[in-house]
């Protein structure tokens, strides 16, 4: 009787709402009341997650990138987690970069404690102006297990570099710089390729190296993924040997399948990486 009670209240106030009102979550069982225009503010790119156990302690890494509406100076943005108790947490994230001219991205790499206290569930939220927008995926949440890799959470993303393992570092068996670029796909078909295209002197000469799939990758210690994981995401690798002098690298990536191309150029503006990042 209680549960069909709470329904009919919880009814009523959305029925009398308008489209900026929003309601506070009460558990799992209630989903934030968002305005049609929140996915054009505030909406999820990708998200990570994975689980290694080592010696008898478990380590969970969360990772999460959103973009925002670049609409004031003073803005904050969170990932708003359902706990393993059923409650939720408002966890903090930070801002990366603008993009796009209109936009920003932030991000959150939660690799401490209190990720292991957190469930399957989490929407984003972001502050602005005296105004909450948010993105839980039509009103269903997103979710999340921990041991699923890469979530894409945008329809038409399909390629995306992943910028945290991606480095030129120096390689003494080699005597040489090596560029190494991680890079995950949406397994659209069977036949693929995935590749660097890059410069090392401002595109007055552009190179091209071709990717591999990566069936198993590690995440850190003992944190084995599977590839494709079960969001049919795959994982690409690659490496490109540089002379000692060269320090600074742009590139952007291509992924061609079923007669179609598809780019991560980073808005536009391509990625840019050197030696001593």
């Amino acid at each position: 009787m209680r549960k069909y009670l709470y329904l009919f209240v919880s009814l009523v106030a959305i029925s009398c709402a308008t489209d900026d009102n929003l309601f506070e979550y009460q558990h799992s069982e209630v989903v934030v009341q968002k305005s049609t225009n929140d996915v054009d503010r505030v909406h999820l790119i990708k998200a990570l997650t994975s689980y290694s156990f080592y010696r008898g302690y478990g380590t969970y890494h969360r990772r999460f990138v959103v973009s925002v509406i670049n609409q004031a100076f003073e803005s904050e943005v969170y990932v708003y987690h359902q706990k393993l108790d059923g409650d939720w947490i408002e966890i903090p994230m930070h801002y990366i970069r603008t993009v796009g001219g209109d936009r920003e991205l932030w991000e959150l790499d939660n690799t401490e404690f209190e990720t292991q206290t957190l469930g399957d569930q989490f929407v984003i939220k972001f502050k602005v102006n005296d105004q909450v927008y948010w993105d839980n995926n039509n009103g269903n949440n997103y979710q999340m297990s921990r041991h699923e890799g890469f979530f894409f959470a945008q329809p038409d993303l399909n390629v995306s570099v992943d910028e945290k393992l991606t480095s030129i570092f120096y390689s003494s068996y080699e005597n040489k710089n090596i560029f190494s670029v991680l890079v995950d796909v949406k397994n659209i078909a069977p036949v693929k390729e995935v590749q660097i295209v890059y410069t090392t002197n401002g595109w007055k000469t552009t190179s091209y190296a071709a990717l591999t799939y990566v069936k198993y990758w590690y995440n850190g210690y003992n944190k084995v993924i599977e590839s494709p994981n079960d969001f049919g995401i795959e994982r690409w690798s690659g490496s490109v040997q540089l002379d000692l002098s060269i320090q600074d690298i742009e590139y952007a990536i291509v992924y061609k399948v079923n007669d179609q191309e598809y780019w991560d150029n980073n808005y536009g503006k391509n990625y840019t990486l050197s030696a001593s990042n």
